[in-house]
């Protein structure tokens, strides 16, 4: 199927999930990477609960295939089936920003 084209749903390869991922996650990695060992280790377990809140949000399932789990079938009426979109995130990006700026206002407090 060529980009052009219209469907139910749209299959991304690994490797466009793979550039997604790193242009969300990167700048995190980047940002984590220069911390002291103990800011790091702060700020790295705020990430794991953030990152856990999002799995466990409503209509968030992780599968290995390219298939829909019948269950979340929706009508058919729209062009979507009724699913929420892969590239749609649960944490919005002003609400990320603003965990940066608070593991940033964590690290300075420890070090004042």
């Amino acid at each position: 199927m060529r980009r052009r084209e219209r469907a139910n749903m749209v299959v991304v390869s690994s490797e466009e999930k793979y550039c997604y991922a790193t242009a969300v996650f990167g700048p995190v990695i980047d940002y984590l990477a220069v911390m002291s060992s103990r800011a790091f280790y702060a700020a790295l377990q705020l990430w794991r609960e953030i990152i856990r809140n999002g799995f466990a949000q409503p209509g968030v399932y992780s599968s290995d295939s390219t298939t829909v789990p019948a269950e979340d079938l929706g009508s058919g009426d729209d062009v979507d089936g009724g699913l929420d979109s892969d590239t749609v995130s649960e944490i919005k990006p002003a609400d990320m920003i603003d965990t940066i700026g608070m593991i940033r206002d964590m690290e300075q407090s420890e070090h004042v």
